[in-house]
């Protein structure tokens, strides 16, 4: 098998879980996931399958989410599952949908954001989720550059102090800071209480399949990454994919875009991502596809 799956994943169980459900029932052990969901979250989890391993790095870099809050609580995960504390003697009247959607405004763009204490990050060679469960105290946690398309108030329930918005973002957001500044700045606290991701690396939601434990299902759902990837596809001839085969490089003068990165096709099968330099394209991954009977095989 060789390809990409869509997977809804549930909340409440964790993104490793699914591929190894996914190992159990496709009985293949090269699977990995393109990004991971928190237990909490649910949605779009893309998977690669067999050698389609190789092509994680080249799939698009969006994300999207839709995240719930509630203001007046404050958290040492910055969600619900977490230490939650109420935050007393706030005056809420004055917090409305306008001053929401203007402090998460502030978010959009190029920005620092610290991760959260509760996260995979590594300080000095320690996941910083195991020291939070240890009692160690980072004074000063790490802050990465991340980039945010989007953001918008979806709704305000004030009544309740509870809210969503939906952020289109790149990889390496975490969307719980996002709610634990949005509380931070308007000093009355914030909690994510529920979060949805609803494209991720060119897949989404609509398209995304929830009964990931049937083998026909899944069978017939893998997705050829010549439909995925966000490249132009060159179609190769008869001679021109036996050289792919034995690592030369192909001349394509006549293509006049430089560095530009190609998917290499023949009997539409993917053979080889490459990049168009001076001319020649040179080859960055090759798959070698083996007739037998009437079936190819990939090796």
């Amino acid at each position: 098998m060789f390809g990409f799956l869509n997977i809804n994943k549930p909340s409440s169980i964790t993104s490793s879980k699914v591929v190894y459900i996914l190992r159990k029932v496709l009985n293949i052990k090269q699977i990995g996931h393109c990004g991971t969901l928190d237990p909490l979250a649910s949605g779009v989890l893309p998977i690669a399958i067999g050698k389609a391993t190789r092509l994680i790095e080249y799939l698009p870099n969006d994300k999207q989410y839709v995240a719930t809050f509630e203001l007046g609580k404050k958290s040492d995960t910055y969600d619900i599952e977490g230490d939650v504390q109420e935050v007393e003697n706030f005056d809420f009247s004055q917090i409305d949908e306008k001053i929401i959607s203007s402090v998460l405004n502030r978010f959009v763009g190029e920005i620092l954001q610290e991760v959260p204490a509760f996260s995979a990050v590594k300080v000095k060679g320690q996941k910083l989720y195991n020291l939070a469960r240890k009692g160690v105290v980072i004074e000063k946690l790490p802050q990465k550059t991340i980039y945010i398309d989007d953001i918008k108030l979806l709704n305000y329930n004030e009544k309740q102090k509870t809210g969503q918005f939906i952020v289109t973002c790149k990889k390496g957001v975490y969307v719980r800071s996002i709610i634990n500044d949005l509380g931070n700045i308007l000093k009355c606290g914030a909690i994510m209480t529920d979060l949805k991701r609803t494209i991720s690396n060119g897949f989404n939601i609509e398209n995304s399949i929830s009964n990931f434990e049937n083998f026909e299902t899944l069978k017939n759902s893998i997705i050829n990454p010549l439909e995925i990837l966000p490249y132009d596809a060159l179609n190769l001839n008869e001679c021109e994919a036996r050289k792919i085969k034995f690592g030369q490089t192909i001349e394509k003068y006549g293509l006049k875009c430089n560095n530009k990165i190609l998917m290499l096709n023949y009997n539409e099968k993917l053979q080889a991502m490459g990049k168009l330099v001076d001319g020649k394209i040179e080859l960055e991954k090759v798959f070698i596809w083996k007739k037998y009977l009437n079936f190819y095989l990939l090796y």
